[in-house]
């Protein structure tokens, strides 16, 4: 009986906590939870670019144009997500996909390897092919980790805390992506030799 009147109050308190927020002007919120938002997303992105204060700044204009946040069951985790989600979409259409494709070119193919002829680009398309196979086929975590890392450009520490995880996890699903794509390669290599 104990634990079901716990598990009762436990609601309506988050419950009250909500209403107390639901009501509360953007300015209210905007002081309450705009410089733990910001030092937050400075720990897990850096100084920039983008810039914390700017994501944070664009949370809460998201926040703004949704207009009643009444049904936001916890502001301060939306807020979060939704800096977060906007850093990580900055962070990619700021060339973080270009610096993979030249990593990846030069890991494949190396410098100095120019030429480009036929059977070599069959032969690229094919490694690149089997990189995606092995992605596509790794567990969600593993796969999400060695992207942020290698993709993105995070660190395994910002990697770790973006996916909730330690950093020894990170670390170990980051290596073990790396030694199943090298091994995929290695079999391609020996099979077309």
């Amino acid at each position: 009986m104990a634990t079901e009147t716990q598990h009762q109050s436990k609601p309506k308190e988050a419950d009250r906590e909500n209403r107390k927020w639901a009501d509360a002007p953007f300015k209210t919120l905007y002081r309450q939870f705009a410089a733990r938002l910001t030092l937050n997303l400075r720990r897990a992105f850096g100084d920039g670019p983008p810039d914390p204060e700017d994501m944070t700044q664009l949370a809460f204009q998201k926040l703004m144009e949704r207009g009643d946040h009444e049904e936001i069951c916890d502001l301060e985790s939306f807020l979060w997500r939704t800096a977060r989600n906007s850093t990580l979409n900055e962070l990619r259409a700021a060339g973080t996909r270009t610096k993979y494709d030249f990593e990846l070119e030069q890991l494949f193919f190396g410098p100095g390897r120019d030429e480009t002829t036929p059977e070599r680009v069959y032969s690229m398309r094919q490694q690149l092919a089997q990189v995606d196979a092995v992605l596509r086929g790794m567990p969600t975590r593993t796969r999400r980790c060695f992207l942020l890392h290698k993709v993105d450009g995070l660190s395994i520490t910002k990697v770790a805390e973006v996916m909730g995880l330690s950093k020894t996890s990170v670390h170990r699903h980051v290596v073990k992506a790396g030694i199943e794509i090298d091994q995929q390669l290695q079999r391609h290599t020996k099979d077309g030799a």
